[in-house]
């Protein structure tokens, strides 16, 4: 999978890494408020 993505132009990897990040993000706030 890792290879494929190295294949794919930077544009096209910058947002894929963005939106990764973006869903982390937002289980991580989507978490917190319900634990605390």
């Amino acid at each position: 999978e890792d290879a494929e993505v190295r294949d794919l132009p930077p544009p096209y990897r910058l947002a894929c890494q963005f939106i990764a990040r973006d869903e982390d993000v937002t289980v991580s706030f989507s978490g917190a408020p319900g634990g605390a």
